[in-house]
């Protein structure tokens, strides 16, 4: 965390960006005096899991009232689709792992099994009805990995239950035209479409020409990067003489590009070992 806020901040400074953009890094060493306060105390897990739980079934509860009681088109939870999205599926595949967890109870299984289903499955119905379609993508890859990680712990049966309630309930928000869920799986199709035969003036083609950018910027700056300000400068100026055309110059939506241009190589070390973190955290547990 320390090494990504500090390569972060050390572009900024060559940069010299506005104090604003010291913002982002900034919450990642807070987040190493969080981490170490939580090591010193840690929680209790009843209270963490129940924590987790209830986020995931309150997600869900709130996407089913704001979809069906005032009919939102994609649910937002009053602020943006895509992040309530992506931070409901986290709280689904976070009660599915947490579903490992009440196994090994040797008191109180069954109660904490439902309960941690009802939110994993809660929170990926509230991901499905804020049509964030990015965070879709990684669900096949994370839940082959808690499964994969799950083997010696539950029966064949159990994973096999387990395997079957995400396909079973993906394919029945796709079913239902009340979600919206089709209309935006249909639309990727079209937009691919639409963009082959150059409109790129949609949700899929802006994207397809911010990534082309972004590839430009890196191959021309690959080390350092342009830095938050140049970046902005440099797609604009693209887009003003028509070497791309993308909907609106904003972040690349898809984080390694994004910091590959922004902060180049050096940024992407720091990034590349937080992503490793993680996945080490995640097979320690």
């Amino acid at each position: 965390f320390l090494l990504y806020a500090l390569l972060f901040m050390l572009n900024q400074l060559v940069f010299d960006e506005p104090s604003s953009e010291y913002d982002n890094p900034l919450r990642f060493i807070l987040g190493v005096i969080v981490l170490l306060f939580v090591l010193r105390f840690p929680p209790k897990e009843h209270f963490l899991w129940f924590g987790i739980g209830l986020g995931g079934v309150i997600t869900g509860c709130w996407a089913l009232w704001e979809k069906i009681a005032i009919g939102s088109g994609r649910v937002s939870a009053h602020t943006n689709p895509i992040h309530y999205g992506n931070l409901s599926i986290l709280l689904g595949l976070l009660c599915l792992v947490g579903i490992g967890w009440a196994y090994r109870k040797q008191s109180g299984r069954l109660p904490w099994i439902l309960f941690m289903v009802a939110g994993s499955i809660l929170g990926l119905f509230a991901s499905g009805l804020s049509g964030s379609r990015g965070g879709w993508v990684s669900l096949v890859f994370v839940i082959a990995y808690i499964l994969l990680n799950y083997r010696g712990l539950l029966s064949r049966k159990a994973l096999i239950s387990a395997a079957a309630i995400i396909p079973v309930l993906l394919v029945v928000l796709f079913l239902i035209p009340q979600t919206g869920v089709k209309q935006r799986v249909t639309a990727i199709g079209h937009d691919l479409s639409q963009y082959s035969q150059g409109h790129t003036l949609t949700s899929v083609g802006g994207r397809l020409e911010l990534w082309r950018g972004n590839i430009m910027l890196i191959k021309e700056k690959p080390f350092f990067g342009w830095g938050e300000s140049g970046y902005t400068e440099k797609m604009a100026e693209l887009t003003e003489k028509k070497v791309i055309n993308p909907i609106n110059v904003s972040h690349a939506h898809y984080e390694v590009l994004d910091t590959a241009s922004k902060r180049g190589l050096v940024g992407l070390v720091g990034l590349a070992c937080l992503y490793g973190a993680h996945r080490r955290e995640g097979r320690g547990d």
